[in-house]
């Protein structure tokens, strides 16, 4: 990191820390909603970052997102919900949708099926367009986050079309099992078939709640490989929304994931492996936090996926600090470096990037 990296992050932080991280959250739907069923909450995500695809130094939205949610209740009983999340997005990093778009993100209906409702254990039938049920995706939502997972570069996408179930077996398993088209967010191809499945268990101890899972995943879903042009990774925006400019490969997952709390603690991990095509791919993606104080926590990470091709590889090392004002403001700041490595003809070359992101994350 430079020396005007170092002194502009400091003064970010010097400035965040006069105003006083109890801030009361807004409560603007008591004011403008009169059903009780119903929720709408937004969210502005503004950033400033040193380089992009074919930029540097940029200041830009990412997203201007807003989400309504409206219960399915009978006889004053919650059965299932209606959710829609449409998003204004500017995503730098994805070629060919560098334009300010109107997307959807998350978009479905869900309801509870009277299935064992004697017994502690739930059934729910999705329909729509959801994250994909595969290692920490369907249970650590990143699309407002600077640092993703391994599904942008190991799976291809994050949200997919299709139906799925999802629910809790006796209080002991969670389970979550997708049929999708693979084609990713705002796309349907009836000849593609993705079928994932995740099996895990949250469990609490003396030492902190730990939520462990396994994944299964088979089908045709995008080509991944780092830009050989640019030398960039895949990138997804926070919508989801896949170009699939490298057309699409059959794949195979096998995955292990886990999240751990305690007091100040929080560990997250994902490991991944299995097949595109015949050749075999693998990956980790592990992350640390720390709270120092309400509201100020740094964070950890890295990441690394090998393609399975040559010797191309990409990986991601991070660190930052995050400072939260109630509910409603959150300030990020994330150093990264990638070192990502595309195939070649012959000239083997890899790309580093040294990545300095600011992040005003307004929710109301």
């Amino acid at each position: 990191m430079s020396r005007t990296h170092i002194d502009l992050l400091l003064i970010v932080l010097l400035a965040l820390w006069v105003v006083p991280v109890h801030a009361e959250p807004l409560d603007l739907r008591q004011h403008l909603l009169t059903d009780p069923d119903l929720i709408v909450d937004g969210t502005l995500d503004q950033r400033y970052r040193t380089a992009s695809t074919g930029r540097n130094n940029q200041v830009y939205t990412q997203t201007l997102e807003a989400d309504v949610q409206h219960s399915i209740s009978f006889h004053h009983v919650r059965q299932g919900t209606v959710f829609l999340q449409e998003m204004i997005e500017t995503p730098p990093d994805q070629a060919g949708s560098t334009k300010t778009a109107l997307r959807a993100g998350e978009a479905y209906v869900s309801y509870r099926l009277p299935i064992m409702t004697d017994t502690d254990s739930v059934v729910s039938v999705k329909v729509g367009q959801f994250p994909i049920a595969a290692g920490l995706t369907p249970v650590y939502d990143t699309h407002l986050q600077i640092m993703q997972t391994l599904y942008d570069q190991g799976l291809g996408v994050r949200l997919d079309p299709g139906i799925g179930v999802d629910g809790r077996f006796y209080g002991l398993l969670d389970y979550k099992a997708t049929l999708t088209s693979g084609t990713g967010a705002d796309r349907y191809t009836p000849d593609h078939r993705v079928v994932a499945f995740r099996l895990g268990h949250l469990f609490a101890t003396d030492v902190g709640a730990f939520n462990v899972g396994g994944s299964l995943l088979s089908g045709k879903l995008p080509n991944t490989q780092v830009n050989p042009v640019t030398g960039f990774s895949p990138a997804l925006p926070p919508s989801g929304y896949v170009t699939a400019s490298s057309g699409y490969v059959t794949k195979t997952r096998i995955m292990g994931d886990c999240q751990w709390t305690y007091q100040r603690y929080t560990l997250r991990g994902e490991v991944m492996t299995g097949a595109d095509d015949a050749n075999t791919v693998y990956g980790y993606f592990a992350e640390g936090e720390y709270r120092f104080a309400q509201g100020l926590t740094a964070v950890v990470a890295r990441k690394f996926w090998s393609y399975g091709l040559q010797d191309s590889t990409s990986a991601d090392t991070a660190g930052g600090i995050n400072v939260d004002y109630g509910n409603n403001l959150s300030l990020r700041t994330l150093y990264e470096e990638r070192l990502d490595t595309p195939l070649s003809d012959g000239a083997h070359f890899s790309r580093i990037r040294h990545l300095f992101t600011v992040q005003a994350l307004v929710r109301f």
